[in-house]
């Protein structure tokens, strides 16, 4: 009986919303298309001789990044470094997710000043950002390897998560999965 009706619902639903003049199920009528986030923020680090690193965020145009969700980490291998951060006037902005805040738009040129450089470390990122039209991205995090002595940056992939604990593969297992619930 159940799968007769799922059936006749499946049946009726494509005869309903099927049509060409309708767009397909999970299909927007005419909204807005937003970037993929790699291009509406693009990040260039630079070192710079003696004053420490440079990120620049190239911003598309009715995107902007939060001046607040900016976090930066840099490590040398032997732990932590220090450094001061330097941020650029932002402009102020009453959003409807944070309240007062202090937003980028085209561009955001910030510089960590260190006061000694490592010959090596790496660099983590962490930024957010949203669109005019309505779309805030989660929370974007971005890894660098820093060679202070040759003045490269190169990107680094995310660190890998931690294996999933062996109470968490076990209850995905057994009594709790899908197929035995569904029999």
């Amino acid at each position: 009986l159940a799968s007769l009706l799922l059936l006749a619902s499946c049946f009726s639903y494509a005869q309903t919303f099927g049509s060409a003049e309708r767009p397909s199920f999970g299909a927007t009528a005419a909204g807005p298309e937003f970037l993929p986030v790699e291009q509406a923020y693009q990040l260039e680090v630079e070192i710079l001789e003696g004053q420490g690193v440079r990120l620049y965020w190239q911003i598309a145009d009715s995107y902007y990044l939060y001046q607040h969700r900016f976090g930066f980490a840099l490590d040398s291998g032997a732990g932590p470094l220090q450094s001061a951060v330097e941020l650029p006037p932002a402009l102020k902005r009453t959003d409807e997710y944070f309240g007062e805040v202090q937003v980028y738009y085209h561009n955001a040129d910030v510089l960590l000043r260190l006061p000694n450089q490592p010959q090596q470390a790496t660099l983590s990122v962490s930024s957010q950002g949203c669109a005019d039209a309505g779309l805030c991205y989660p929370p974007q995090k971005q890894y660098f390897s820093l060679d202070f002595t040759t003045g490269s940056v190169q990107p680094l992939a995310p660190p890998a998560n931690k294996a999933v604990a062996p109470q968490a593969a076990a209850a995905s297992t057994g009594a709790g999965s899908l197929l035995y619930m569904l029999a």
